[in-house]
């Protein structure tokens, strides 16, 4: 028995899916079961972000060097709902001496500036300085 790989699988569930004439619920359904009896796990590559906690933005540039810095969220705004409808966030914070701040939503993200991110801060053990980042890189927490 081969092994398949998980572009594979999708592309199974999908025509299967295409092939039943589902609807976009039962298509998604019919794939997320599918992934999870193969073996895979979907997962959410940041964690939600809670505006009622302290709350911080990373900068993490494809080139160039990685930053955080503190900041407060302002004022909350439906208009710049996530696709689960959560509103976001206007966030302030200061870069380099200079104030900035961008509309964020549920998950953090902004649709203005990619390389920008909002997180609650957390350490993942004791006496750890740095973060990790989806793409892999790490920010020096203060």
């Amino acid at each position: 028995m081969a092994v398949r790989s998980f572009r594979q699988h999708l592309e199974i569930s999908l025509r299967e899916a295409a092939n039943d004439n589902l609807d976009v619920d039962a298509t998604a359904d019919t794939i997320i079961t599918d992934l999870r009896v193969a073996g895979f796990a979907i997962k959410r590559a940041c964690d939600p972000v809670d505006y009622a906690l302290p709350i911080m933005v990373i900068h993490s540039p494809d080139k160039g060097t990685a930053g955080s810095f503190d900041a407060l969220p302002h004022v909350k705004a439906a208009s710049v709902d996530d696709l689960l409808g959560h509103a976001g966030w206007l966030v302030v914070w200061t870069e380099h001496g200079r104030a900035r701040s961008a509309w964020f939503d549920h998950e953090g993200a902004s649709r203005k500036l990619p390389d920008y991110r909002v997180v609650n801060p957390k350490t993942p053990c004791a006496g750890s300085a740095y973060v990790p980042l989806p793409n892999g890189k790490f920010v020096e927490v203060a």
